[in-house]
């Protein structure tokens, strides 16, 4: 027989475990893997439980060789380590052992929607934590059994009978009672308490019964309460102030990008007129250079005539053509035109 022990918290992986006990779905699918095939597991418990996913994935595991495992709970199997219990094909408790069922945990921060959101979760997954405890509780109905996880219910190994669990009473599992880590459960038991000095105490082998002596008898500590929950209300006010945190994060950033939007437009629209600007530059100097070399044409054809005489004065342009006015005028129209505006004045 392989014997498996889950004397720690069920966390999700590695990165959650604060104490070497911590047990996570890796852990326990590496101890099957081990196991050959057809050998008997024992696993022993004393665990206030821990992550609900984490719970039912080594749960399921269990459930697959069910018929092969048989489960002990030698202190307390509560939350999560409950509903591996319910896993096995036997289930194994001492008279002072306990077994704790109750109703999912978790934390929420946000919305309305959000928060309701986080309640639908936790109702899932309580359904699937009452499948298992069907098998747990084989004479009550789904709806005694919500019933007693609502209520945070605890179940002392002696009390088999009278809750109906599907579990042994078995003398020969020494019961440590240990309740592990600081738990914050509503409703543990007097019983459970007493023994909170005892949760390192526990190992791989219990202890033999030594026998009685004279020595005067160790005085217990006294159990520190746990810390009372937060007030809802506290709750709801930092929910809110979270809220409105987040409602001027988003008024901040919609100003944001409402400004870089600005920018943008402005740097598009400067960089289109200065475009334009240098279009109508470029277009006007174009403009100029055309006319330039247009009357530049139009004076050099004006002094030299159409057939590119060389006369520099009307007279000239006259001894050049013979005499005939007709002549220098075609010839030279721009000496001609000089010589009239002279005449006239």
């Amino acid at each position: 027989m392989k014997t498996f022990n889950l004397f720690g918290t069920i966390v999700g992986d590695e990165s959650y475990k604060w104490a070497k006990e911590d047990v996570t779905p890796a852990d326990f699918k590496a101890f099957l893997d081990s196991v050959p095939d057809g050998e008997e597991i024992k696993v022993q418990v004393n665990s206030p439980g821990g992550h609900v996913t984490a719970g039912l994935a080594i749960a399921n595991m269990i459930k697959a060789k069910a018929a092969s495992v048989t489960v002990s709970v030698l202190g307390i199997a509560a939350s999560m380590a409950s509903v591996i219990a319910a896993a096995a094909g036997k289930c194994e408790m001492a008279a002072g052992s306990f077994i704790m069922i109750h109703e999912p945990w978790g934390i929420a921060l946000g919305s309305a929607s959000e928060l309701r959101k986080e309640a639908d979760v936790l109702d899932s997954m309580k359904t699937a934590i009452i499948g298992f405890y069907a098998s747990l509780f084989p004479g009550k109905s789904s709806e005694e059994i919500d019933a007693l996880v609502k209520d945070e219910t605890w179940i002392r190994g002696d009390q088999i009978e009278e809750y109906g669990l599907s579990a042994t009473l078995s003398d020969s599992i020494p019961a440590f009672g240990s309740v592990s880590g600081p738990l914050k459960f509503a409703k543990i038991p007097n019983d459970a308490k007493k023994f909170y000095q005892f949760s390192k105490a526990m190992t791989k082998t219990p202890p033999a019964e030594e026998p009685p002596t004279e020595e005067p008898p160790v005085e217990v500590p006294p159990v520190e309460e746990p810390p009372a929950p937060a007030p809802v209300s506290s709750l709801v006010a930092l929910s809110q102030k979270l809220e409105e945190i987040e409602a001027k994060r988003r008024d901040l950033q919609s100003r944001c990008d409402k400004a870089d939007a600005k920018i943008r437009e402005l740097e598009s629209t400067h960089s289109a007129a200065l475009l334009e600007r240098q279009n109508k530059i470029s277009s006007l100097e174009s403009e100029v250079q055309s006319a330039e070399q247009r009357i530049s044409a139009m004076t050099l054809n004006a002094l030299k005539g159409p057939s590119g005489g060389c006369a520099q004065s009307w007279q000239q342009a006259l001894e050049e053509c013979g005499g005939s006015y007709e002549k220098a005028i075609n010839k030279y129209p721009g000496l001609a035109a000089a010589y009239r505006a002279g005449k006239q004045r």
